[in-house]
């Protein structure tokens, strides 16, 4: 979370699919790290809203290197 400042990763792949919740106030990002297409499927509780994005200054992943 933003507060932890604790970084994560989770491996998924076609033959090890997962569910992956990202709570409120979680960074996160997504990295394909094949030459093969993915398939991303979200839901979000609430409509997205650009007079209140929910984005925040610290990026996930930095200093990420494949």
């Amino acid at each position: 979370t933003l507060e932890s400042g604790e970084d994560h990763a989770v491996t998924m792949s076609s033959k090890d699919p997962k569910i992956l919740y990202a709570g409120p106030r979680t960074t996160h990002g997504l990295i394909n790290e094949t030459d093969s297409s993915v398939v991303i499927v979200s839901y979000s509780s609430t409509q997205h809203n650009d007079e209140h994005p929910d984005t925040y200054p610290k990026h996930a992943f930095i200093g990420y290197k494949k």
